[in-house]
């Protein structure tokens, strides 16, 4: 998905949400973000935390973001968990 520079988590989960393909339902919880780039890694700045995940036995870390920060290039890989609450 394409967004424009400034796009938030928030603004991801609504567009996600917006007919015709509707892809999420429910209401938005919080955001993961997978860096790009490991070296640019900063835990702890501007709210993200960090937390390693084991997946395939590949280490992965990901960030905790606030639906209010912007998304960059680096952590353009998002992972975005709701509820199961309809809002129909």
């Amino acid at each position: 998905m394409l967004m424009h520079a400034g796009s938030t988590p928030k603004d991801v989960h609504r567009a996600l949400k917006r007919p015709p393909f509707v892809l999420l339902d429910g209401d938005y919880v919080r955001a993961e973000a997978t860096p790009l780039f490991a070296a640019e890694l900063k835990p702890g700045s501007k709210g993200a935390s960090a937390k390693p995940q084991h997946e395939r036995g590949a280490h992965r870390t990901t960030l905790q973001i606030r639906k209010a920060d912007a998304i960059t290039p680096n952590l353009a890989v998002l992972r975005i968990m709701t509820n199961k609450r309809s809002q129909g």
